[in-house]
């Protein structure tokens, strides 16, 4: 589902790309894209009910369990942002759409593109900054489960190739190198290079 979630935020492919694949899959209107579609929207309206604008405090309710914030907090960002507001007017008098709705209805980018994703989101945060924190967060997952899976390599070799270590233990040892960083232990500078890794 997640991955699923992560194509609509290439903006070459965006949901017409999920519906067209299930499409073919499932039919049409099927609801295997019902489901994608409404986890998107409702993954959408969390971040927008915490998300942190103009340094304010954030609602209740946030998708991660932490403030949405995307630093935004600082004069030459606000300036920005406010400058971008009062030329885009369409931006404007599309007030009642959500940004992830406006998002969805520009065009697409040409699908042979040989196009940065991160950098484009970096580059529109401006104009859908609650869609970019998402898309953010969204993106980072693939690369957090690689990173992951190469640190278990790293650290348990050819013993978790061969499934000589059950994957409950290997949460476990995870698990203990976070409570060790957080108590101050002498593996706190392990962990924090993991983390950072």
């Amino acid at each position: 589902m997640i991955l699923t979630i992560a194509v609509v935020f290439d903006p070459r492919y965006k949901l017409q790309f999920v519906d067209f694949f299930y499409k073919m899959l499932y039919g049409p209107g099927s609801p295997q894209f019902e489901l994608v579609k409404g986890k998107l929207f409702a993954l959408f309206d969390e971040y927008s009910n915490s998300y942190v604008d103009n340094g304010n405090q954030a609602r209740s309710g946030s998708a991660t369990g932490n403030n949405v914030n995307c630093d935004f907090t600082n004069a030459d960002s606000l300036a920005m942002v406010e400058e971008f507001n009062s030329l885009d007017v369409e931006f404007r008098l599309s007030q009642q759409q959500s940004q992830l709705e406006l998002y969805m209805e520009e065009k697409r980018l040409d699908v042979k593109s040989n196009l940065d994703i991160p950098n484009y989101w970096k580059g529109t945060q401006f104009k859908y900054p609650q869609v970019a924190c998402m898309a953010r967060d969204i993106l980072s997952i693939p690369d957090t489960v690689q990173a992951i899976i190469c640190t278990r390599d790293w650290l348990f070799g050819k013993k978790v190739i061969n499934n000589e270590i059950p994957t409950n233990d290997l949460a476990e040892d995870f698990l203990n190198v976070d409570d060790e960083a957080q108590t101050g232990s002498s593996t706190a500078s392990t962990s924090t290079t993991f983390a950072t890794s």
